[in-house]
């Protein structure tokens, strides 16, 4: 059998052929083609050496500044004279022996150059030719001498007698190597390499991410400036004074989690690894889950031969930071995965507020209350040397913590009219007090729901008497006048006969009376007149207007056929009062929507998608109604329609466009924006066919 031979004949092709693209013979003193061309054949023997593949030396880059960045935390500590040699004069350094680590060039998957701080003996810096840099991925890899090039540019460090990781302490500042201009990849990460959180602590791996002291400072920052402001529930003073311990008790290990999960999801920097962390968190919410089920077991066999009385285990058993590491985690999933999850994950945090007695904080306290850190050794608990200090702020972080459970339970029961948990009935917790008071440890005394409710009930009270309250606290009271509307819109789906539309009006008269006092007072408040407005009190302002909104269309469930003709006329014309103020607070709305767009997606409510699409829905239904209107034969006032129909666009525009900005940050904008837009568009299509006849 023949053998095939190389297609490609061995040496270099000459430039001549080279230039032409022809396949050249190689023949030497000169090629046929050059031959027959009459000209010189040159042959270059020394080809230059091809560089590195495309993105290899960025990669290369990359790697040296994630090691850098883990090495960072353990070198940059203050240097002390333990750490020189005696007689050693300033500057000088003692040469030890370095093991060079070696970098997988070929394989750019390969992370397993990330060791851990016991694995890294020294460390060889970056030279001026980032090829000559050599990592290794292991601690158990040969030690490889260093070649000239990348003698000349390492550092010597102290000679030390201790381990390895005395020896990383040892260590120069990065900082003061000598680096090319022209490389400068130690020179950029100087800014980098200056914190110095927690020089021992280990970097840990979650997810894509390294979970450093840097990023748990950071989602923390991140959590009191984007979060706290619309979840205002913990003491930070009080937080920050535990939550650099490596071993807390488990319940304050699930807060921690659980704030960083919903700061991350406020992130855009942070946003993938809130997936990771909400997973870590839901592991630590069920270990504790059934820690307490197993203890609880253990009490209830304890107790078979007690003849008194069954002893209660609902307030000294649940710290009130389990109660709010499961709040935290129902807001988050109410943000990224769904509501029916977050329903889910709310009921189990609703039967711990009930459990805790959080409804009953200052009437009944002798009847165990909720421990802000529960003293037991199931809980690993130890005794806060700051809670007498903060008695005050403990208390009402169970306040706050009530409430925003109180809230959530109506605005998150809203939408689909689910039934409430948390019942208005049974609270005997003072509203929540101002946040300089809460934060600064300032004792104030705050009035009841009932009081402020009552108040609002009077008919003879003007807006001038009613109580101001915080931004907090208006949003509880507005969350309070939402569930009644909840209630009221129930009860007139089965209310029957003339005294059923009797009872009807009462209650809605008594609630638009009860909402005019408290829109009034909103629009007074210092809080949402200043120039730098509060989040939450843009929130309760929206809320308020939204309950405006529905206040109009529960009058759509009217049964107006079982009223007397005169009866029936004069509530007619209190409905086309209640439509006139409905369509006010629809464009109020859009006038605020337009102005909050300064503050970003990140820093409004979570719950802000529900009074936009509650106000797009509304001008899309009224543009709606005077459009049948007009296809049904009442061609009276056209001109007025079409004037309608043009206001609306722009400010259904508005709404919708405030709603897309939040679909990225809300799973519920997301919802919504795909609801109104088709209704939205089908009306203007239907217009354009309409305009066309």
């Amino acid at each position: 059998m023949k053998t095939k031979g190389f297609r490609q004949q061995a040496g270099f092709a000459c430039e001549n052929c080279r230039r032409r693209k022809a396949r050249c013979d190689r023949m030497r003193p000169e090629c046929s083609l050059c031959a027959e061309m009459g000209v010189a054949c040159v042959v270059i023997e020394q080809r230059p050496q091809r560089g590195p593949k495309k993105g290899q030396l960025d990669e290369m880059r990359t790697r040296i500044a994630e090691l850098e960045w883990q090495l960072g935390k353990q070198v940059n500590r203050p240097k002390t004279a333990d750490s020189i040699p005696a007689g050693a004069p300033c500057g000088s350094t003692v040469a030890t022996t370095i093991q060079p680590l070696t970098l997988d060039v070929d394989n750019p998957t390969n992370t397993s150059h990330l060791v851990s701080t016991s694995a890294l003996q020294a460390v060889t810096p970056a030279s001026s030719t980032a090829t000559s840099i050599i990592f290794s991925t292991s601690a158990s890899n040969d030690a490889v001498p260093p070649t000239t090039s990348t003698a000349a540019a390492m550092p010597t460090f102290p000679a030390a007698e201790h381990n390895a990781s005395t020896d990383l302490h040892a260590l120069m500042d990065w900082q003061d190597m000598d680096m090319d201009s022209s490389t400068g990849i130690l020179a950029d990460m100087g800014d980098m390499l200056q914190f110095d959180l927690e020089p021992n602590s280990p970097v840990q791996i979650l997810g894509e991410f390294k979970r450093t002291n840097l990023v748990l400072a950071d989602l923390n920052q991140l959590y009191f400036d984007r979060v706290h402001h619309t979840i205002p529930m913990i003491h930070r003073r009080r937080y920050f004074s535990w939550a650099d311990e490596e071993n807390p008790s488990p319940a304050r290990k699930c807060l921690r989690s659980a704030m960083h999960t919903v700061a991350a999801a406020k992130s855009a920097q942070y946003h993938n690894l809130g997936d990771a962390l909400y997973q870590e968190t839901c592991q630590l919410l069920e270990s504790q889950h059934t820690r307490k089920l197993s203890r609880s077991g253990s009490t209830s066999i304890d107790n078979i031969n007690d003849p008194g009385p069954p002893k209660s285990c609902a307030g000294q058993q649940i710290p009130i930071e389990l109660v709010q590491a499961w709040l935290l985690l129902a807001h988050y999933e109410f943000l990224r995965i769904d509501e029916h999850q977050a329903m889910l994950t709310a009921g189990r945090a609703f039967r711990l507020v009930q459990l805790a007695r959080l409804y009953d904080v200052d009437e009944s306290s002798s009847s165990g209350g909720v421990d802000d850190m529960p003293l037991n050794p199931f809980d690993g608990s130890d005794s806060d040397e700051h809670e007498e200090d903060l008695s005050y702020a403990v208390t009402e972080e169970k306040r706050r913590t009530f409430w925003l459970a109180f809230g959530f339970d109506r605005f998150l029961c809203s939408r689909n009219e689910w039934p409430l948990t948390l019942q208005e009935e049974a609270v005997r917790t003072r509203l929540p007090a101002p946040e300089e008071s809460f934060q600064n440890n300032q004792p104030i005394q705050m009035c009841f729901l009932s009081e402020v409710l009552s108040m609002a009930d009077n008919t003879q009270a003007d807006a001038s008497t009613t109580i101001p309250l915080s931004p907090f606290a208006e949003c509880v009271v507005l969350a309070a006048l939402q569930g009644r509307c909840m209630a009221h819109r129930r009860m007139s789906l089965v209310s029957t006969g003339a005294d059923g539309a009797q009872e009807f009006w009462a209650r809605h008269e008594q609630l638009v009376l009860a909402m005019d006092k408290r829109y009034q007072m909103l629009a007074q408040s210092p809080a949402f007149t200043m120039a730098n407005r509060d989040p939450m009190m843009i929130f309760a302002y929206m809320l308020a207007q939204k309950i405006i909104i529905n206040l109009d269309s529960i009058l759509e469930t009217v049964p107006w056929q079982r009223q007397q003709q005169q009866k029936a006329a004069d509530r007619q014309l209190l409905a086309t009062s209640y439509k006139w103020r409905a369509e006010r607070a629809a464009v109020d709305m859009v006038r605020l929507a337009r102005s909050v767009r300064s503050l970003g997606c990140f820093a409004l409510h979570p719950f802000m998608a529900d009074p936009l699409a509650c106000a797009a829905d509304f001008l899309i239904r009224h543009t709606k109604s005077v459009t049948d209107t007009r296809s049904s034969g009442n061609v009276s006032g056209n001109a007025n329609c079409m004037g309608s129909i043009g206001s609306n666009d722009k400010e259904v525009e508005s709404l919708l466009f405030l709603l897309r900005s939040l679909r990225y940050v809300n799973i519920l904008a997301q919802d919504y924006i795909s609801t109104l837009e088709f209704d939205y568009n089908s009306i203007r299509m239907y217009n354009k066919l309409w305009q066309l006849k």
